[in-house]
């Protein structure tokens, strides 16, 4: 179970914290939710299901390359790569076509974000959306993955692979990208952590957020209705910000990228956990020291038989 699985689940113990805790959420959100969902949407979608949520992804890629990461230094791309390779032998010929294809695809994501051709970024980060896809669902690589990876090494295994992104979906994020460079500080100024991993993430069955940038955390969320599930958002973002139980990451602020509306939204995190913890006046510091006891087993066994 993630921490998103959590907090959904009525059983889970996280689920029961939050209810307790931060009784407040809908409050907030019914005080924030207007302004956001106002926001103007400056990069629509003319893709549904699937590939709308492969864009999200993509999107979240590119903007990790922007800020210096190659695709291959992310742990989901890296495993992503080896379970296409390992859980599907009828790609491959044999034990030495596995590896030799490993290899190449592991070269093409070394390869680091070239800031003047924004269209081969964008169609390295679909590629690496299609790899995450298939990974989280448990190896349902997408048709088209599975038929780049097919065929000869030599020549266009490069061409194929990055031939997966379709025009269109190229078009929305070069988009999403162009509005980004002004709405959040990617110059290389700013101090920043991708994909950061909390202390307390293992205890919750993995928690790994998007973006620590400047000190504030940010969820990157690509969608034309930006108001929609903003509740369980809210609770999502807390949820990081408490499993950093000794502060590593100086979280200051929390808070949201609108991408395709090329707004940020966020707030003091101290301000945020006082309007909507049951208690406003209850301090940051405790809920992280409640929530490390729980999450290790300490007091789970007394909660659960309240």
């Amino acid at each position: 179970m993630s921490l998103v699985s959590e907090l959904g689940k009525s059983s889970s113990w996280v689920n029961r914290y939050f209810k307790q805790r931060f009784n407040r959420v809908i409050e907030f959100t019914g005080i924030e939710g207007p302004a956001i969902k106002a926001l103007e949407t400056k990069v629509p979608t003319e893709t549904q299901g699937i590939v709308t949520a492969r864009i999200g992804t993509a999107f979240e890629h590119r903007i990790m390359m922007t800020l210096g990461m190659r695709p291959v230094e992310s742990a989901i791309v890296v495993s992503g790569i080896e379970a296409l390779a390992t859980n599907n032998p009828g790609i491959f010929r044999n034990d030495r076509g596995r590896i030799r294809w490993v290899i190449s695809v592991m070269r093409l994501f070394s390869t680091r974000d070239d800031p003047y051709d924004d269209e081969m970024a964008a169609r390295m980060a679909v590629l690496v959306a299609h790899l995450d896809a298939g990974l989280r669902s448990g190896g349902l690589w997408s048709e088209e993955l599975a038929a780049a990876s097919r065929g000869p090494l030599r020549g266009d295994l490069e061409v194929r692979l990055l031939g997966v992104a379709s025009a269109e979906e190229v078009a929305e994020v070069v988009g999403l990208m162009q509005i980004a460079r002004g709405a959040l500080p990617l110059g290389g100024n700013a101090p920043a952590s991708l994909e950061p991993i909390f202390e307390g993430s293992r205890y919750v069955g993995g928690a790994e957020a998007d973006l620590i940038i400047d000190g504030c955390l940010l969820d990157i969320r690509t969608t034309s209705a930006p108001r929609e599930k903003l509740p369980a958002s809210v609770r999502q973002l807390i949820g990081y910000a408490l499993l950093d139980w000794n502060n590593d990451y100086g979280i200051r602020e929390a808070g949201f990228y609108f991408s395709r509306q090329g707004t940020v939204v966020s707030w003091p995190l101290d301000d945020l956990i006082s309007r909507t913890a049951t208690d406003s006046k209850i301090l940051l510091s405790e809920l992280r020291g409640e929530f490390k006891e729980l999450a290790t087993g300490s007091r789970m066994e007394r909660r659960t038989t309240e």
